[in-house]
């Protein structure tokens, strides 16, 4: 895509009533995102011409970039944060170690990125647990996010992991918790990309003995890690089942329904067609 191409996308987009995109791609194999440097110019459009919220996957960046993506507008930038080189090199297939993940959190954070999202997925290594707490306790040291989404690994047909089982909803629950010991002011997401259907996996030792959440009866993992997630600390979830809808209205909770992004900021959620629900 050209800037020119960005650029009447999104004056599409925004005629339509739309709140924002996402702007994503494939990576290079140094794990920087294809074509971005070509589409500063058209972002930088965008954001003068429109209220469109933009949300960017970044890939690894630069401290250069890091600035180049303030300037240009940019609201939001999300990208996954890996605390284990061994899954980096075997899951992600890049040369590349945890340390370096951490330094584009630093350089977006010392760019002045209005809001910062990181991405953890649970059970990245194969399902197992490896790593997650490390990134947690790494990000801490260098960013202050807007929101952190828990991904939990979703094993897909047609890809080398199909065939695996989907990590135990207890191990959802302790990466939550976790992450909400660590950033207790911030929000926390339950995102998109997670297991809806399948077996629920083996503990894993890491999460310790103490970390058992009881849950509620259920046949179906997607509820199971749902129910976890929610009792662990998630404050939002990216299409929740009615079941866990009703098991957050029984622990007293208020409900309401953004239609966007699950890493959407509070500060945009007016623009989202919020509803009690």
């Amino acid at each position: 895509m050209t800037s020119a191409q960005l650029i009447d996308a999104a004056r599409q987009l925004d005629k339509e009533g739309a709140v924002g995109f996402l702007l994503s791609g494939g990576c290079a194999k140094d794990g920087t995102m294809l074509n971005l440097p070509n589409l500063l110019d058209g972002i930088k459009q965008v954001k003068k011409e429109t209220k469109l919220v933009v949300k960017l996957h970044t890939g690894f960046v630069s401290k250069e970039m890091a600035k180049q993506l303030v300037e240009a507008g940019v609201d939001i930038a999300s990208m996954e944060m890996v605390g284990d080189a061994q899954t980096i090199k075997e899951i992600f297939r890049l040369d590349a170690t945890p340390e370096q993940y951490l330094e584009t959190f630093k350089n977006l954070q010392d760019a002045g990125m209005r809001h910062i999202v990181p991405h953890i997925c649970v059970g990245l290594h194969y399902g197992e647990l490896r790593g997650e707490f490390k990134a947690l306790e790494m990000l801490k040291e260098v960013c202050n996010p807007s929101t952190l989404v828990m991904l939990v690994l979703r094993p897909t047909p047609g890809t080398e992991m199909e065939n695996l089982k989907a990590p135990d909803p207890e191990i959802v629950a302790a990466v939550v918790k976790k992450t909400r010991e660590l950033f207790p002011g911030t929000e926390i997401s339950l995102g998109c990309i997670r297991p809806r259907s399948g077996k629920v996996g083996t503990r894993n030792s890491e999460v310790g003995s103490n970390s058992h959440i009881p849950l509620p009866t259920s046949h179906f993992i997607r509820d199971e890690i749902e129910f976890a997630a929610l009792k662990a600390g998630a404050t939002r979830m990216e299409i929740p089942s009615r079941r866990t809808i009703e098991e957050a209205r029984k622990m007293g909770y208020a409900i309401k329904r953004v239609d966007a992004c699950c890493a959407l900021p509070v500060e945009f959620e007016s623009r989202a067609l919020i509803r009690e629900i």
